[in-house]
């Protein structure tokens, strides 16, 4: 079954600013645009295993490409004009695409650089330990590194569900010094009750010997 990549494939482009004194700067400038122009885009077939295909269109007469793994001549040429086409490409690939003048002037000068990466199928994404973490990236479909192991994907998910669990946050006992007042009010608070009954001891023991006083008249 063929279908739509539904994701960001890595590509970047390096122009070479160094000329053979043959290629005038406004020739290796025009060449630019024309390398700039040429547009990459990607689908995947899904049958027992995944397979990648590249589709290169706006490749004009002016230049060509070379594929630095196989070797291979791409050009102007075919049944689409300025369009090529690149099957059976396999997961995790890094190429580099170097493209060529191909004009009289800039014959085979080196214009730039075409770095293209293919992707991981991640076969667990679709997991019920992904459940909940979905936007975790080994729960994606694709993936920038291969999954060697069911083992060491539920691995990975159980160290990453943990890093989620939020620690209690403690929060530090202020200390201050304490005046007199502090530490007469704690003490009273500490022993409240034995305070109050001395205190009402003492307060009796004061009345009874007023009241006695008077009525001895001493």
């Amino acid at each position: 079954m063929r279908k739509k990549i539904g994701m960001i494939f890595i590509i970047s482009f390096l122009f070479i600013n160094k000329v053979q004194a043959a290629c005038s700067y406004e020739s290796s400038t025009r060449l630019k645009n024309f390398f700039n122009n040429i547009h990459v885009s990607y689908d995947y077939e899904e049958k027992d295993t995944i397979s990648f295909k590249l589709t290169f269109t706006n490749i004009p007469q002016d230049l060509y490409l070379v594929n630095n793994l196989t070797g291979d001549k791409i050009t102007h040429k075919g049944e689409n004009l300025g369009e090529y086409v690149e099957k059976n490409l396999s997961a995790g690939q890094d190429i580099r695409y170097l493209v060529y003048g191909n004009t009289e002037e800039c014959k085979d000068e080196l214009i730039g650089i075409k770095y293209i990466s293919i992707p991981y199928y991640n076969k667990y994404y679709n997991d019920p330990l992904c459940e909940g973490i979905e936007e975790y990236s080994l729960c994606q479909k694709w993936t920038t590194h291969t999954i060697k192991s069911y083992e060491k994907f539920s691995s990975e998910i159980d160290k990453y569900k943990n890093s989620l669990q939020k620690e209690p946050t403690i929060i530090p006992t202020e200390e201050r010094t304490l005046s007199m007042f502090d530490y007469f009010t704690k003490f009273l608070l500490k022993y409240y009750y034995g305070v109050l009954i001395t205190i009402i001891v003492i307060c009796s023991i004061s009345i009874y010997h007023l009241n006695k006083k008077n009525k001895f008249n001493f």
